[in-house]
């Protein structure tokens, strides 16, 4: 149950520790279930890195964490058989447990290659330091917990598209083709009117059913062409409401983007289309793609009945989590709207709100 994102956080707690309490080894043990293990270590304890104690052995360490307690080794006046298979010319070792609201999470341990060193002085201070790390450690798995719940929650998204989107459309084209046969006996002109509008709700299912499977398969949607991306979305969008959508590429010579860049580009946009669907009652929509090297300019504008953006609340439209999805990748996303004069959403990467326009 460790996180990636608390590596640099503990390496520097070990950092600091060093400075406040000289030591020659000192690690980090976390709990991954039926284990402790060594995630981060300096000095000494680095050759110990990736070591895994059983948390119910009889080993100090794993003590540390079952008893919730400091625990001191001294080789004067203890045994440093404690510790399985201990550390070649340990003279003194402290651990501490790493506790948040009563839960071992896992255990700070120091050690010295001399006897005497470490002593119960120091367990105040190392106290200070296990805190801290328990804290990092904690709110690290919180956030890998935050990521978890929001890609199932995306999961269900998609499968609510799936249902209410692309379902819809191949019900309304089934329709169609039975009513068809009879129609072009009964009806010839109309009947081929309502054959070429079959023909654009398949496309439109289509469109939709690519746009999921590439949601669905993250390497697709950062390996696709940004333009090619967009104009799914766009066909997407057509295939579920009744806004005229217009697309336009002004494709020049570019590299791929990064893909976190690439990533929140699609979503940003993907959010901006949902917007003009759902909320703007807009009856045209235009969307425009700048591509050159090292850059995107994206503008989704529609002749909705738009918002006063001062008392609009941002969690209507979705603004803050694209705002936060702009920050992410050092865009600028602009949005300017009055009522009944639409929306006008602009996405810069990178940011060009450091260019200097005079």
């Amino acid at each position: 149950h460790t996180s990636q994102g608390s590596g640099p956080m503990l390496a520097r707690i070990l950092e600091l520790l060093d400075a406040v309490i000289p030591y020659d080894g000192a690690a980090i043990l976390l709990d991954d279930g039926t284990d402790i293990v060594t995630i981060e270590a300096a000095g000494d304890a680095r050759k110990r890195l990736g070591m895994r104690i059983p948390i119910e052995s009889t080993d100090a360490r794993a003590r540390v964490y079952r008893e919730q307690r400091p625990l001191l080794l001294d080789s004067t006046h203890s045994d440093p058989a404690l510790m399985e298979a201990p550390p070649e010319g340990i003279g003194s070792w402290l651990g501490l447990p790493l506790l948040v609201e009563g839960r071992s999470l896992g255990v700070l341990t120091i050690e010295s290659r001399q006897p005497g060193v470490l002593g119960a002085a120091d367990m105040g201070l190392l106290e200070a330091f296990a805190g801290q790390t328990a804290t990092a450690v904690w709110m690290a798995r919180f956030y890998a917990q935050v990521q978890e719940s929001a890609a199932a929650a995306e999961r269900e998204r998609l499968a609510r598209d799936l249902h209410d989107a692309v379902t819809q459309t191949l019900f309304s084209a089934s329709i169609f083709a039975e009513m068809l046969p009879v129609q072009m006996a009964r009806e010839p002109d109309e009947a081929a009117r309502n054959l070429g509008q079959l023909g654009q709700l398949i496309r439109s299912a289509l469109a939709e059913m690519r746009a999921l499977l590439i949601e669905l398969r993250p390497a697709a949607l950062v390996a696709a062409d940004l333009s090619q991306l967009v104009d799914n979305l766009v066909q997407a969008a057509r295939a579920r409401s009744r806004v005229t959508f217009s697309f336009v590429s002004h494709n020049g010579s570019a590299s791929p983007l990064p893909p976190d860049v690439q990533i929140a580009v699609y979503r940003i946009v993907q959010e901006l289309l949902n917007n003009a669907i759902k909320h703007s009652d807009a009856s045209e929509c235009r969307i425009e793609l700048w591509r050159s090297a090292g850059s995107v300019d994206v503008t989704v504008s529609d002749d909705g009945h738009g918002f006063d953006p001062a008392a609009e609340t941002f969690g209507r439209m979705g603004l803050a989590i694209m705002q936060e999805r702009a920050r992410a990748i050092g865009a600028d996303l602009t949005l300017t709207s009055q009522p009944n004069l639409g929306v006008s959403a602009q996405l810069c990467w990178p940011s060009h709100l450091g260019d200097d326009t005079s």
